[in-house]
């Protein structure tokens, strides 16, 4: 434990991929991943913020894996005094303060007993629809069918996948923490169990989708703005989301950016929001949109990455300074952004 200290330190990793393999090859990088927590564990920062994708495809034994490495993490907990401090209390699962969000990747495949569960219901039901439809016409059969087996299996996949062993084993998909100085919302951006396609039905087309592109939902923009609403005013306020808000350069075609992303940006932007966290791409960048920076970070510990692995370092004082961190043989720090944090001379003198 440490006592809260003027300057705060935020560590910014996303796409690690644990458990992922190609022909036989684990994409998850080892190597990196020793570096990265030795050198996070060196810094000691107030808190570690994961924007997605921390497993491969969502298996249960990827969260699992998952969770070995990120208890190798040892940062202390800085000591709060106030008991009504609820942002304390959206923490992961961790003894070391981490706060993560689910990428596309993480809420995919899921829990085995889950799906031994789903199998035995899709058995009761198929023997409920065998025993009431005997004596129906085919038609008669078809919409039987479809009125009793598609709510199971869209069940199934919204609530199978990776998205509920992703809070069993890390934490809440969507959260917010208090950092006395800093505040953060962790957005959940996969789409599980939303209408992707907008077509007014949540069905096979939007599970689909879900596996790679990422929506918000306009059921969600309330409680982002709502839990924005309840950071102190002088608190330097960033939100958390896996997919990206803007094209990122060199990446190629960019079908994939956050299908609402425009009123998410219109929606942080009137809510002063100070800082966006992204991941996806595996490319780092920043951009800077009105005044409102929109940080994309690479992957930590990926070999699937255009350039060296890497990670983010905030640090928030009287000026906000974010460096970028490369690992592997070309270690290096690269400064990537420094302005003014005009939120800090008001914040102080309310101490």
């Amino acid at each position: 434990m440490k006592v809260i200290e003027e300057i705060k330190r935020i560590i910014h990793l996303s796409d690690l991929h644990i458990g992922e393999s190609y022909k036989g090859k684990e994409i998850f990088r080892r190597d990196i991943g020793d570096q990265l927590v030795e050198e996070v564990n060196e810094i000691k920062p107030d808190i570690i913020v994961i924007s997605g994708d921390i497993t491969a495809d969502g298996y249960e034994h990827e969260y699992k894996m998952a969770r070995e490495f990120l208890s190798r993490f040892k940062v202390p907990k800085m000591i709060d005094t106030e008991e009504n401090n609820i942002g304390l209390k959206e923490l992961d699962q961790f003894d070391s303060p981490i706060f993560s969000v689910p990428g596309n990747h993480d809420t995919r495949h899921g829990s085995f007993d889950l799906k031994l569960k789903f199998l035995r219901e899709l058995v009761d039901t198929y023997k409920e629809y065998d025993v009431k439809t005997r004596e129906l016409s085919g038609k008669e059969q078809n919409k039987f069918f479809i009125k009793r087996f598609k709510p199971l299996i869209i069940d199934f996949f919204n609530s199978c996948g990776g998205l509920t062993a992703f809070e069993k084993y890390i934490g809440k998909a969507q959260k917010i923490y208090n950092g006395k100085g800093f505040y953060l919302v962790g957005v959940n951006s996969s789409g599980v169990g939303k209408d992707m396609d907008a077509d007014g039905d949540v069905d096979f087309d939007d599970v689909k989708m879900a596996r790679s592109l990422g929506l918000v939902g306009v059921k969600t923009l309330p409680w982002i703005e709502k839990s924005v609403k309840k950071a102190d005013p002088d608190d330097f306020i960033i939100v958390v989301m896996h997919h990206h808000l803007i094209g990122i350069p060199d990446t190629g075609n960019d079908d994939n950016v956050l299908m609402d992303s425009g009123d998410i940006l219109r929606l942080l932007l009137s809510c002063g929001v100070d800082l966006v966290l992204n991941g996806h791409k595996h490319n780092p960048w920043l951009w800077n949109l009105n005044g409102l920076p929109v940080l994309d970070g690479g992957s930590c510990a990926s070999s699937s990455t255009p350039c060296d692995n890497n990670f983010n370092l905030i640090e928030i004082e009287e000026e906000i300074v974010i460096k970028r961190r490369y690992l592997g043989k070309h270690k290096r720090w690269e400064e990537v952004a420094r302005f003014k944090n005009k939120k800090f001379k008001r914040r102080k003198r309310n101490l």
